[in-house]
């Protein structure tokens, strides 16, 4: 199929070179999934007829087929030989693309910028600084000036690509690069469209997993507060929908006290009360369903933590008790035990 695929961008119709500029990129990942390791790649002539093919569609006079080349090129370059060929050749084509004359074809590219970044998870030599810069909206080479940060989160299109792709790529570069981005992040939190502060509500319990509770109860705690009085109703809703998990990232006491920060309002009035007022089902329903599973978690947590920490001996647990007038003992041994053993007798403790 390769071998006939691959002549068809060469067709005299446009609309058949467009869907051949689409068919590589599933071919390549159609190759991956069926290969049983590198070295299987590497002895079939599949992945540079691809790639050669793949050169061809983006060098078309067509603005749509080059948009349709866009989206093969995470599947094509992830069965290219893990080289300096790959990386050379990727961001030589990604550079070529951000000037392309066709706003569309740009905007395509910088759709996969996520995928592309993590086809470089398990390199060696790491993700390609040029790709994160990109990411970040600034020039692909640290020397170059130009690329206004500002400017570029302007555009929703570009910053609404961002946020979905920011747990991905801050996956792909690990928890130590998140001071990098962080700043980047912010600034997306408050951003003007709905559907990009929407998107990072979606996704903020993944953050929180990936950066570890550390970060997350020194960077993403506010973010949850400010999201959880966005004036926009969906925001808040999608965030609840999760929020049993990004608790869980937290240290209980942390956790039951941002529990107990979320359930009243600045002014004091209770969370409810803020629920009627929006007359939102959905806001309703989505907290209702997180706050539940997160109580129902916290106290597992809360339970295997005083576990945990429990006496280990009968003396230990009567001074912990003499010492403690709210401690309580939970005897949880088995029926033939208390009848053979014996109970506790703790009536001289009142």
């Amino acid at each position: 199929v390769v071998p006939e695929i691959t002549s068809w961008p060469q067709d005299p119709a446009f609309f058949v070179r467009k869907e051949v500029a689409a068919a590589i990129g599933i071919m390549g990942k159609a190759l991956l999934s069926d290969a049983p390791d590198e070295l299987s790649l590497s002895e079939s002539s599949a992945p540079a007829r691809l790639f050669e093919a793949l050169n061809r569609v983006l060098l078309d006079h067509i603005w749509q087929v080059r948009q349709a080349a866009c989206y093969s090129l995470p599947g094509v370059f992830a069965i290219q030989p893990r080289n300096n060929a790959r990386r050379e050749n990727l961001l030589l084509i990604m550079r070529a693309l951000k000037q392309d004359v066709s706003p569309n074809v740009q905007l395509a590219a910088f759709e996969m910028i996520g995928e592309i970044i993590y086809l470089f998870h398990d390199d060696e030599n790491g993700v390609p600084d040029e790709l994160v810069r990109l990411f970040m909206g600034k020039p692909m080479d640290a020397h170059d000036e130009g690329n206004d940060v500002n400017e570029f989160l302007t555009n929703s299109d570009y910053a609404l690509i961002v946020a979905f792709n920011f747990p991905a790529v801050v996956l792909t570069l690990g928890p130590e690069q998140w001071s990098r981005l962080r700043e980047l992040y912010k600034r997306l939190t408050t951003h003007a469209h709905d559907n990009v502060r929407n998107s990072l509500a979606a996704s903020l319990h993944q953050m929180a997993k990936i950066i570890g509770p550390k970060a997350t109860c020194q960077d993403l705690i506010p973010v949850s507060d400010q999201f959880f009085r966005d004036t926009c109703v969906d925001v808040t809703a999608t965030m609840l929908e999760h929020m049993d998990e990004f608790w869980l990232m937290l240290p209980v006491e942390a956790a039951r006290h941002l529990r107990a920060d979320l359930g009243r309002r600045r002014d004091g009035s209770p969370l409810d009360g803020l629920l009627m007022r929006l007359h939102c089902g959905r806001l309703r329903s989505s907290s209702l369903s997180g706050m539940k599973q997160f109580t129902a978690a916290l106290f597992l947590s809360a339970l295997l933590a005083a576990c945990t920490a429990a006496p280990s001996t009968p003396q230990q647990a009567w001074e912990l008790l003499s010492e403690n007038p709210e401690a309580v003992l939970v005897d949880c041994r088995t029926d033939a035990e208390w009848r053979w053993v014996g109970v506790p007798d703790i009536s001289s403790l009142g």
